[in-house]
């Protein structure tokens, strides 16, 4: 009679355990097949701009980041030192004169036909209309150049501006 009993319990937990396992695989598949797919239609999001793409510089890869460069736009303008230009008021520092008028840029910033010095190029859009690409210090008074114009004057990425090992005073 023991024997019986315990064959009955291990037959009843069996059963329990086979529902057990029954209803839950029959719940999830409940779960998977009532998930209905509702298509979404696009919806047009408006007030928000971006900017064009930016060419890296040569010196530069694609999948580096580019981290703390700001786009501005306005009319670029030197300021009373050589090496200084100012948008809207704001300053902007390109790098020491001497640098500036011995590197060629990239591109016919000025699209005068001919590639000359930044600083040159820099001459011939003065006054104009320019998209620029800056980095800006702590207080936000002061940025650094770093593209106008689709054109990378200074890699980005560079852990020391391009004049640092010239010889130019900064």
């Amino acid at each position: 009679m023991a024997s019986d009993v315990r064959t009955r319990r291990s037959t009843w937990l069996t059963a329990i355990a086979s529902v057990s396992v029954v209803a839950v695989v029959v719940a999830s598949l409940a779960i998977i097949l009532d998930d209905p797919e509702i298509p979404v239609e696009p919806r047009v999001v408006e007030g928000v701009t971006s900017s064009e793409t930016v060419e890296t510089p040569s010196t530069a890869t694609v999948s580096q980041s580019v981290a703390g460069l700001e786009r501005l736009e306005g009319v670029l303008r030197p300021s009373g030192e050589a090496d200084e230009w100012s948008l809207g008021g704001l300053e902007i520092d390109v790098g020491p004169v001497p640098w500036m008028r011995s590197t060629i840029a990239e591109a016919d910033i000025d699209k005068n036909g001919e590639v000359a010095s930044i600083y040159e190029e820099l001459r011939g859009v003065s006054g104009q209309q320019v998209e620029i690409w800056v980095r800006f210090d702590n207080t936000r008074d002061d940025a650094e150049l770093f593209a106008i114009e689709q054109t990378f004057l200074r890699d980005p990425n560079a852990p020391e501006p391009p004049w640092a090992d010239g010889g130019f005073d900064e």
